[in-house]
Protein backbone atom coordinates (compact mmCIF):
# COMPACT_ATOMS: atom_id res chain seq x y z
CA UNK A 1 0.00 0.00 0.00
CA UNK A 2 1.40 3.41 -0.97
CA UNK A 3 2.38 5.76 1.83
CA UNK A 4 0.20 8.82 2.28
CA UNK A 5 1.75 12.13 1.35
CA UNK A 6 1.97 14.86 3.97
CA UNK A 7 -0.94 16.74 2.35
CA UNK A 8 -3.07 13.58 2.33
CA UNK A 9 -2.17 12.90 5.95
CA UNK A 10 -3.29 16.35 7.10
CA UNK A 11 -6.46 16.12 5.00
CA UNK A 12 -7.33 12.76 6.59
CA UNK A 13 -6.72 14.19 10.07
CA UNK A 14 -9.00 17.15 9.38
CA UNK A 15 -11.78 14.96 8.01
CA UNK A 16 -11.70 12.65 11.04
CA UNK A 17 -11.30 15.28 13.75
CA UNK A 18 -7.72 14.31 14.62
CA UNK A 19 -5.27 16.96 15.79
CA UNK A 20 -3.33 17.99 12.67
CA UNK A 21 0.38 17.20 12.60
CA UNK A 22 2.95 19.94 12.10
CA UNK A 23 6.53 19.95 10.78
CA UNK A 24 5.81 17.21 8.26
CA UNK A 25 8.30 16.72 5.40
CA UNK A 26 7.28 18.64 2.31
CA UNK A 27 6.11 16.59 -0.69
CA UNK A 28 7.67 16.99 -4.12
CA UNK A 29 10.89 18.60 -2.89
CA UNK A 30 12.88 16.52 -5.37
CA UNK A 31 11.44 18.10 -8.52
CA UNK A 32 10.35 21.63 -7.64
CA UNK A 33 10.97 24.32 -10.29
CA UNK A 34 13.99 26.60 -10.07
CA UNK A 35 13.38 29.64 -7.80
CA UNK A 36 14.09 31.96 -10.72
CA UNK A 37 10.76 30.87 -12.22
CA UNK A 38 8.84 32.27 -9.28
CA UNK A 39 6.77 30.61 -6.60
CA UNK A 40 7.70 29.73 -3.04
CA UNK A 41 8.68 26.07 -3.26
CA UNK A 42 12.35 26.74 -2.47
CA UNK A 43 15.39 25.02 -3.92
CA UNK A 44 15.04 21.39 -5.03
CA UNK A 45 16.86 18.70 -3.12
CA UNK A 46 19.79 18.29 -5.54
CA UNK A 47 20.43 22.06 -5.59
CA UNK A 48 20.60 22.15 -1.80
CA UNK A 49 23.09 19.28 -1.79
CA UNK A 50 25.24 21.01 -4.45
CA UNK A 51 25.34 24.31 -2.55
CA UNK A 52 26.21 22.53 0.70
CA UNK A 53 29.08 20.73 -1.00
CA UNK A 54 30.36 24.02 -2.44
CA UNK A 55 30.11 25.69 0.97
CA UNK A 56 31.96 22.88 2.74
CA UNK A 57 34.71 22.85 0.08
CA UNK A 58 35.18 26.60 -0.37
CA UNK A 59 33.12 28.87 1.93
CA UNK A 60 34.14 31.98 0.02
CA UNK A 61 32.49 30.69 -3.18
CA UNK A 62 29.03 30.98 -1.66
CA UNK A 63 27.14 34.33 -1.66
CA UNK A 64 26.71 35.91 1.76
CA UNK A 65 22.92 36.04 1.23
CA UNK A 66 22.78 32.23 1.24
CA UNK A 67 24.66 31.64 4.48
CA UNK A 68 21.52 31.53 6.65
CA UNK A 69 19.83 29.12 4.24
CA UNK A 70 22.89 26.88 4.15
CA UNK A 71 23.02 26.72 7.93
CA UNK A 72 19.35 25.76 7.99
CA UNK A 73 19.85 23.11 5.28
CA UNK A 74 22.77 21.70 7.22
CA UNK A 75 20.43 20.99 10.14
CA UNK A 76 17.39 19.93 8.08
CA UNK A 77 17.80 19.19 4.39
CA UNK A 78 14.14 18.32 3.71
CA UNK A 79 11.84 21.35 4.30
CA UNK A 80 8.61 21.17 6.28
CA UNK A 81 5.22 21.02 4.64
CA UNK A 82 3.75 24.43 3.85
CA UNK A 83 0.64 25.09 5.94
CA UNK A 84 -0.51 28.25 4.18
CA UNK A 85 -0.58 30.21 7.43
CA UNK A 86 -3.90 28.65 8.49
CA UNK A 87 -4.77 28.50 12.16
CA UNK A 88 -4.86 25.09 13.76
CA UNK A 89 -8.34 23.74 14.34
CA UNK A 90 -9.48 24.67 17.84
CA UNK A 91 -11.48 21.50 18.48
CA UNK A 92 -10.24 17.99 17.69
CA UNK A 93 -9.68 14.58 19.18
CA UNK A 94 -11.70 13.57 22.22
CA UNK A 95 -13.24 17.06 22.45
CA UNK A 96 -14.80 16.55 19.04
CA UNK A 97 -15.97 13.06 20.02
CA UNK A 98 -17.72 14.43 23.12
CA UNK A 99 -19.41 17.13 21.03
CA UNK A 100 -20.75 14.56 18.54
CA UNK A 101 -21.89 12.29 21.37
CA UNK A 102 -23.78 15.11 23.10
CA UNK A 103 -25.40 16.29 19.86
CA UNK A 104 -26.44 12.71 19.08
CA UNK A 105 -28.29 12.46 22.40
CA UNK A 106 -29.53 16.07 22.58
CA UNK A 107 -29.65 17.50 19.03
CA UNK A 108 -31.51 20.58 20.28
CA UNK A 109 -28.74 21.58 22.74
CA UNK A 110 -27.27 25.07 22.41
CA UNK A 111 -23.59 25.83 21.87
CA UNK A 112 -23.20 26.85 25.52
CA UNK A 113 -24.70 23.58 26.72
CA UNK A 114 -22.33 21.67 24.43
CA UNK A 115 -19.37 23.60 25.85
CA UNK A 116 -20.42 22.74 29.41
CA UNK A 117 -20.73 19.03 28.58
CA UNK A 118 -17.31 18.94 26.87
CA UNK A 119 -15.68 20.83 29.75
CA UNK A 120 -17.20 18.50 32.38
CA UNK A 121 -16.27 15.24 30.67
CA UNK A 122 -12.97 15.98 28.90
CA UNK A 123 -9.62 15.10 30.43
CA UNK A 124 -8.33 18.69 30.50
CA UNK A 125 -11.71 20.36 31.30
CA UNK A 126 -11.16 22.86 28.52
CA UNK A 127 -13.94 25.40 28.00
CA UNK A 128 -14.71 26.25 24.37
CA UNK A 129 -16.47 29.38 23.18
CA UNK A 130 -19.76 29.34 21.29
CA UNK A 131 -17.90 30.34 18.14
CA UNK A 132 -15.50 27.40 18.46
CA UNK A 133 -18.43 25.02 19.01
CA UNK A 134 -20.21 26.40 15.92
CA UNK A 135 -17.03 26.13 13.81
CA UNK A 136 -16.55 22.50 14.89
CA UNK A 137 -20.16 21.63 14.00
CA UNK A 138 -19.71 23.29 10.62
CA UNK A 139 -16.61 21.16 9.91
CA UNK A 140 -18.66 18.08 10.81
CA UNK A 141 -21.34 19.10 8.26
CA UNK A 142 -23.89 19.70 11.04
CA UNK A 143 -26.49 22.25 9.97
CA UNK A 144 -29.16 23.96 12.05
CA UNK A 145 -32.69 23.05 10.95
CA UNK A 146 -36.19 22.68 12.29
CA UNK A 147 -36.53 19.50 14.29
CA UNK A 148 -39.33 16.97 14.52
CA UNK A 149 -40.44 15.90 17.99
CA UNK A 150 -41.19 12.28 18.85
CA UNK A 151 -43.49 11.84 21.84
CA UNK A 152 -42.12 10.32 25.04
CA UNK A 153 -44.87 7.70 24.80
CA UNK A 154 -43.22 6.30 21.66
CA UNK A 155 -40.34 5.07 23.82
CA UNK A 156 -42.38 3.27 26.44
CA UNK A 157 -41.48 -0.45 26.72
CA UNK A 158 -44.83 -1.48 25.25
CA UNK A 159 -44.62 0.81 22.22
CA UNK A 160 -40.96 -0.01 21.62
CA UNK A 161 -41.92 -3.68 21.51
CA UNK A 162 -44.73 -2.93 19.06
CA UNK A 163 -42.37 -0.91 16.90
CA UNK A 164 -39.90 -3.79 16.75
CA UNK A 165 -42.65 -6.28 15.94
CA UNK A 166 -44.12 -4.08 13.20
CA UNK A 167 -40.86 -3.96 11.24
CA UNK A 168 -39.50 -7.44 12.07
CA UNK A 169 -42.54 -9.75 12.23
CA UNK A 170 -44.79 -11.04 9.50
CA UNK A 171 -48.59 -10.66 9.59
CA UNK A 172 -50.50 -10.27 11.90
CA UNK A 173 -47.85 -8.52 14.01
CA UNK A 174 -45.88 -6.77 11.27
CA UNK A 175 -45.33 -6.08 7.59
CA UNK A 176 -42.27 -8.23 6.85
CA UNK A 177 -42.59 -9.74 3.39
CA UNK A 178 -45.61 -7.66 2.37
CA UNK A 179 -45.20 -6.08 -1.05
CA UNK A 180 -45.21 -2.32 -1.13
CA UNK A 181 -47.86 -2.21 -3.86
CA UNK A 182 -50.22 -4.26 -1.66
CA UNK A 183 -50.22 -1.69 1.13
CA UNK A 184 -52.96 0.87 1.74
CA UNK A 185 -52.35 3.42 4.49
CA UNK A 186 -55.47 5.10 5.86
CA UNK A 187 -55.89 7.87 8.42
CA UNK A 188 -57.84 11.06 9.09
CA UNK A 189 -57.05 14.71 9.73
CA UNK A 190 -58.98 17.94 10.12
CA UNK A 191 -58.82 21.29 8.31
CA UNK A 192 -60.05 24.71 9.39
CA UNK A 193 -60.40 27.90 7.40
CA UNK A 194 -57.40 29.32 9.26
CA UNK A 195 -55.21 26.54 7.87
CA UNK A 196 -55.32 28.19 4.44
CA UNK A 197 -53.41 31.23 5.68
CA UNK A 198 -49.96 32.02 4.28
CA UNK A 199 -47.63 32.87 7.16
CA UNK A 200 -44.61 34.13 5.20
CA UNK A 201 -44.13 37.17 2.95
CA UNK A 202 -41.69 39.94 2.03
CA UNK A 203 -41.35 43.50 3.34
CA UNK A 204 -38.67 46.15 3.62
CA UNK A 205 -36.10 45.39 6.30
CA UNK A 206 -37.33 46.60 9.67
CA UNK A 207 -41.03 46.51 8.73
CA UNK A 208 -43.55 43.75 9.45
CA UNK A 209 -45.42 41.82 6.78
CA UNK A 210 -49.07 42.91 7.03
CA UNK A 211 -51.67 41.20 4.89
CA UNK A 212 -55.35 40.34 4.64
CA UNK A 213 -56.36 36.73 5.12
CA UNK A 214 -58.15 34.16 7.26
CA UNK A 215 -57.70 34.59 11.00
CA UNK A 216 -58.74 32.09 13.64
CA UNK A 217 -60.07 28.57 13.36
CA UNK A 218 -63.39 29.37 11.72
CA UNK A 219 -66.85 28.11 12.62
CA UNK A 220 -66.38 24.41 11.85
CA UNK A 221 -63.75 21.77 11.16
CA UNK A 222 -63.62 19.71 8.00
CA UNK A 223 -62.58 16.11 8.67
CA UNK A 224 -60.69 14.47 5.82
CA UNK A 225 -60.30 10.68 5.64
CA UNK A 226 -57.74 9.54 3.08
CA UNK A 227 -56.23 6.23 2.00
CA UNK A 228 -53.08 6.02 -0.10
CA UNK A 229 -51.63 2.95 -1.80
CA UNK A 230 -48.43 2.35 -3.72
CA UNK A 231 -49.72 1.03 -7.01
CA UNK A 232 -52.00 -2.03 -7.15
CA UNK A 233 -55.72 -1.08 -7.18
CA UNK A 234 -56.88 -4.71 -7.49
CA UNK A 235 -55.89 -6.35 -4.24
CA UNK A 236 -55.75 -10.12 -4.24
CA UNK A 237 -59.30 -11.50 -3.79
CA UNK A 238 -60.25 -8.10 -2.31
CA UNK A 239 -59.31 -9.60 1.04
CA UNK A 240 -58.03 -6.70 3.10
CA UNK A 241 -56.26 -7.50 6.34
CA UNK A 242 -55.65 -4.99 9.13
CA UNK A 243 -52.36 -4.30 10.90
CA UNK A 244 -52.29 -1.67 13.63
CA UNK A 245 -49.57 0.87 12.92
CA UNK A 246 -47.32 1.83 15.82
CA UNK A 247 -48.58 4.96 17.64
CA UNK A 248 -46.56 8.18 17.92
CA UNK A 249 -44.56 7.37 14.76
CA UNK A 250 -45.93 9.71 12.05
CA UNK A 251 -42.63 9.60 10.16
CA UNK A 252 -43.36 5.95 9.30
CA UNK A 253 -46.86 6.66 7.92
CA UNK A 254 -47.01 7.59 4.21
CA UNK A 255 -50.49 9.04 4.66
CA UNK A 256 -49.12 11.69 7.04
CA UNK A 257 -46.91 13.03 4.26
CA UNK A 258 -49.91 13.08 1.92
CA UNK A 259 -51.83 15.15 4.47
CA UNK A 260 -48.90 17.56 4.49
CA UNK A 261 -49.02 17.79 0.68
CA UNK A 262 -52.74 18.60 0.85
CA UNK A 263 -52.13 21.23 3.55
CA UNK A 264 -49.38 22.88 1.47
CA UNK A 265 -51.68 23.03 -1.55
CA UNK A 266 -54.47 24.49 0.60
CA UNK A 267 -52.12 27.23 1.81
CA UNK A 268 -51.17 28.03 -1.78
CA UNK A 269 -54.86 28.67 -2.49
CA UNK A 270 -55.30 31.09 0.41
CA UNK A 271 -56.75 33.80 -1.86
CA UNK A 272 -59.61 31.50 -2.94
CA UNK A 273 -60.65 30.33 0.55
CA UNK A 274 -62.70 32.57 2.83
CA UNK A 275 -65.23 30.20 4.40
CA UNK A 276 -65.86 26.51 5.08
CA UNK A 277 -67.66 25.89 1.77
CA UNK A 278 -64.73 27.23 -0.26
CA UNK A 279 -62.35 25.18 1.88
CA UNK A 280 -64.39 22.04 1.16
CA UNK A 281 -64.54 22.75 -2.57
CA UNK A 282 -60.81 23.42 -2.84
CA UNK A 283 -59.87 20.25 -0.94
CA UNK A 284 -62.14 18.21 -3.23
CA UNK A 285 -60.52 19.85 -6.26
CA UNK A 286 -57.04 19.08 -4.92
CA UNK A 287 -57.92 15.42 -4.42
CA UNK A 288 -59.71 15.09 -7.77
CA UNK A 289 -56.90 16.70 -9.76
CA UNK A 290 -54.14 15.38 -7.47
CA UNK A 291 -52.61 18.87 -7.55
CA UNK A 292 -49.35 18.79 -5.62
CA UNK A 293 -49.77 15.07 -4.92
CA UNK A 294 -47.84 12.14 -6.32
CA UNK A 295 -44.94 9.77 -5.81
CA UNK A 296 -46.84 7.43 -3.52
CA UNK A 297 -44.55 4.48 -4.22
CA UNK A 298 -41.55 6.58 -3.28
CA UNK A 299 -43.35 7.69 -0.11
CA UNK A 300 -43.84 4.08 0.99
CA UNK A 301 -40.23 3.24 0.16
CA UNK A 302 -38.85 6.23 2.08
CA UNK A 303 -40.97 5.28 5.09
CA UNK A 304 -39.27 1.88 5.21
CA UNK A 305 -41.63 -0.38 3.25
CA UNK A 306 -38.97 -1.96 1.05
CA UNK A 307 -40.48 -5.24 -0.15
CA UNK A 308 -41.22 -5.24 -3.88
CA UNK A 309 -42.01 -8.94 -4.22
CA UNK A 310 -43.85 -11.32 -1.93
CA UNK A 311 -41.42 -12.82 0.55
CA UNK A 312 -41.19 -16.61 0.67
CA UNK A 313 -39.51 -16.72 4.07
CA UNK A 314 -41.59 -16.93 7.20
CA UNK A 315 -39.36 -14.46 9.01
CA UNK A 316 -39.94 -14.05 12.73
CA UNK A 317 -43.13 -15.72 13.83
CA UNK A 318 -45.30 -13.60 16.14
CA UNK A 319 -45.81 -14.77 19.66
CA UNK A 320 -49.00 -16.56 20.71
CA UNK A 321 -51.80 -14.10 21.29
CA UNK A 322 -49.98 -11.35 19.43
CA UNK A 323 -52.97 -10.52 17.26
CA UNK A 324 -55.04 -9.80 20.36
CA UNK A 325 -52.35 -7.56 21.82
CA UNK A 326 -51.98 -5.56 18.65
CA UNK A 327 -55.67 -4.74 18.54
CA UNK A 328 -56.15 -3.52 22.11
CA UNK A 329 -55.86 0.21 21.42
CA UNK A 330 -57.83 2.31 18.98
CA UNK A 331 -54.81 3.00 16.77
CA UNK A 332 -54.30 4.16 13.22
CA UNK A 333 -54.90 1.31 10.80
CA UNK A 334 -52.73 0.08 7.98
CA UNK A 335 -54.95 -1.86 5.58
CA UNK A 336 -53.47 -4.67 3.52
Amino acid sequence: MDRLTSDETVQYQRQHGIKTSTQLPRDGVMDVPHPSRGGSKGYPYHERVRWLEMWSTNPDSVPISMISSLKRWEKRLIPYRQTGGKREQQMSGHHLYLLVLFKKIFPQASASQCAVFVACHSADNRVFTDREISAALKRLNFTRKKGSTTAYEAFSPRNLKRHFQFWNYSFPAGVVGVRRRDLIDIDECSFCVGDSDQTYGHAVKGLRVRKVGNYGRGKAKLTLILAVEAGDPALESHGHRVICRVPYRPNEAPIEFVFDMVACEVRRRWANIQDENELHNNICDILDSRAGLGGFDELFRNCGYVYEEESTSTGMAPAIGEETKMGEDDMDKLHI
